[in-house]
């Protein structure tokens, strides 16, 4: 199924394409061209994320296999005594260690395959709602486009005006369900994790928390241009939705409301924004922040010969794999 998956992120711009250009024509769509911006995603990098936990999972499954194996070699009668006792308790707690990884990278692998195929749903409703949308836009063109077609163009229009309101609700709708879900996703894997972490420390794996700390602090450069990309994104929607931004949840203060573009510059401010988006869609996330340095952890093809740095790394210390 995963490979099924590749076309989503090309139907994503595909949406995103004709939304902006149904709103060209139909201003009311243009809240829908920011929930369409926000929706750019490719699901098969989170389904092909999720195969690379499932091999992970194989991995530790075989590592907890060789060490039973290695265990039961010499039977009690040819090795016994204290080191053996000692032996067999440090093995049972390693492959309990493996056993509170394992767990968690199940639940990982499953949490990102839900999340791609629900993803891969939204996008596809996505792409139904623009190219609606489009057909709607293209007909006031056509109207417009004869003498006596303007009464009938501003009949369509208003409908339209309908439609992308009622399209609006529909995508937000399906948006919050996702945004919710990611949410509680979030909630079980960090208890998944501490789980995992609290298990490692009582069964010998001493340095589990630090290896935690460190990873942290080693992700911290992505987690910060993650977070700038983020924000960027979100200005970039509101001023699609002709709204400004909010404050503490609050959009006006003493007195001043800032919350909506006031009307004579709002139009244009959306269409701004789309275009902007548009670079945003085809540069592969926002452009404002894009240039963040950040560790790419072996993503990257520093000698251009078309494998990934951490790949070509993989290959030279573990040719067995």
């Amino acid at each position: 199924m995963g490979g099924s998956m590749g076309a989503f992120a090309g139907l994503a711009e595909a949406a995103y394409i004709e939304s902006m250009a149904a709103a060209a024509i139909i201003p009311a769509a243009w809240p829908v061209v920011a929930i369409i911006y926000e929706g750019q995603s490719d699901p098969q990098q989170i389904w092909d994320g999720a195969d690379g936990w499932k091999e992970t999972i194989d991995e530790l499954e075989k590592a907890q296999r060789k060490i039973e194996e290695l265990t039961s070699r010499l039977s009690e009668d040819e090795w016994k005594g204290d080191d053996r006792d000692a032996f067999e308790e440090r093995t049972h707690d390693y492959v309990n260690q493996l056993d509170f990884a394992i767990v968690t990278a199940w639940a990982v692998t499953v949490t990102l395959y839900v999340i791609a195929v629900m993803i891969a749903i939204f996008i596809g409703l996505m792409f139904v709602v623009a190219s609606l949308l489009a057909i709607f836009a293209m007909a006031i063109a056509i109207a417009l486009a004869t003498v006596v077609g303007a009464p009938e163009a501003a009949a369509l229009e208003a409908d339209a005006t309908m439609f992308a309101n009622g399209c609006r609700t529909t995508l937000q709708v399906a948006s919050d369900v996702l945004k919710f879900t990611f949410w509680g996703a979030a909630g079980v894997l960090g208890g998944f994790l501490a789980g995992d972490m609290i298990g490692q420390s009582r069964k010998g794996n001493k340095d589990s928390f630090m290896n935690l700390g460190q990873a942290t602090l080693s992700g911290a450069d992505d987690m910060l241009k993650g977070t700038m990309q983020y924000l960027e994104q979100k200005l970039t929607a509101k001023a699609m939705q002709g709204k400004g931004n909010t404050i503490l949840g609050r959009d006006s203060a003493f007195g001043r409301n800032f919350g909506d573009i006031p009307e004579p510059y709002r139009l244009p401010i959306q269409k701004g924004a789309g275009s902007k988006g548009l670079a945003d869609v085809f540069n592969g996330g926002p452009i404002g922040t894009g240039w963040i340095p950040s560790d790419s952890y072996g993503s990257e093809d520093g000698d251009k010969d078309g494998r990934p740095d951490g790949e070509e790394y993989v290959g030279k210390t573990q040719p067995h794999r």
